[in-house]
């Protein structure tokens, strides 16, 4: 959001929530650095990027090493066409012929939270307000997913409801969590599964669109 905030306000953001990306902690977050490295210089990536490790700040004066591990993709997109058909997401056509050892609900599971996430959850939230975007949160079906490990996602339910933003939230949600044939792993839906659950994300997103269209 940061990036193009200045250029274009958007009317919609939907963000798709990830416990593991968007929400617990992690021992080293500079591993997310390296989507940011390539736009270090665009809207507020560069504080963002600080933030994580203060010592990139001098690493960033070199241009190359912006693109250090973007340099094959970015040598093959010259040399190859990248022009694809494919217009959006091509979710895989593959079914899930496990059962996942953790796909069992846990009780009582106790979560360390990243408080430099919540940080930014808090930015995003203050930058759309300001600007006058629209938030949504959605949170994708995930095979057998219970209410106890949904849980995670407390802290940013709780900001939802305390900033009134939207939440299609189906984790748990047996119309899909129970069915095998949907997914591919435990948290990633087939084209079955994607087909039905888009379905279902477009018909609840509509309402809430007419009040920015």
């Amino acid at each position: 959001y940061s990036m193009f905030k200045n250029r274009y306000i958007p009317k919609l953001v939907i963000c798709e929530l990830s416990s593991g990306f968007d929400l617990l902690y992690e021992t080293d977050n500079r591993k997310y650095i390296n989507y940011l490295r390539p736009n270090y210089s665009r809207g507020d990536v560069a504080s963002i990027v600080q933030k994580i490790d203060t010592t990139e700040r001098w690493k960033m004066w070199s241009q190359a090493y912006r693109f250090n591990t973007h340099f094959v993709k970015v040598i093959l997109g010259v040399k190859m066409s990248t022009f694809s058909t494919i217009k959006g997401y091509l979710p895989i056509d593959r079914v899930m012929n496990y059962e996942p050892q953790h796909a069992q609900e846990v009780p009582n599971s106790v979560f360390v939270y990243d408080s430099l996430k919540l940080f930014y959850w808090h930015q995003l939230i203050a930058d759309c307000r300001e600007r006058g975007t629209k938030l949504v949160f959605a949170i994708s079906p995930k095979y057998r997913g219970g209410k106890a490990d949904e849980a995670v996602f407390k802290p940013l339910l709780d900001l939802a409801e305390a900033n009134d933003i939207p939440v299609i939230n189906h984790y748990s949600d047996t119309v899909f969590s129970t069915k095998k044939e949907y997914f591919y792993d435990s948290t990633h839906m087939n084209i079955v599964g994607a087909t039905a659950y888009t379905r279902q994300l477009a018909s609840e997103l509509r309402p809430l669109l007419v009040d920015i269209l």
